[in-house]
């Protein structure tokens, strides 16, 4: 059984970039462990573990034929990829939008006004 460095190698250098595309679309990942004859790869979420598992045989057989042994998979979610922080206001984040602040300087009369405010120095172009 390959050690988890030798799996990460090969995959990078000879195994992902022969795969089908519609295979490496859903596993992008990363190995993260060998444990009792097993390797371990971590995908981002539920989603991708999911959709990973209808290919496990072929990636099992890939890495097979490269390592000239079995190399059976267990499939995981990544639990160190970070997700999105929640904003706070401790983060002195000046992008939250001032809802008590007026939307405008003056009264907006018409959608052209809007469009025109949108893009500064536009000029509205009539027919006549």
């Amino acid at each position: 059984m390959p050690s988890r460095d030798d799996l990460t190698t090969a995959w990078a250098d000879a195994i992902l970039p022969n795969l089908a595309r519609k295979i490496t679309v859903w596993w992008k990942g990363r190995f993260v462990s060998v444990e009792n004859g097993t390797a371990v790869f971590a995908v981002e979420d539920g989603n991708f573990q999911s959709r990973a598992e209808k290919y496990r045989a072929e990636v099992q057989a890939a890495l097979a034929e490269h390592f000239g042994v079995a190399v059976p998979i267990q499939l995981t979610v990544d639990r160190d990829v970070p997700g999105p922080a929640p904003a706070s206001a401790a983060d002195g984040d000046d992008d939250e939008p001032d809802f008590d602040a007026p939307a405008v300087d003056g009264p907006v009369a018409s959608p052209e006004d809007h469009v025109k405010m949108a893009f500064p120095g536009a000029e509205e172009v009539t027919d006549e």
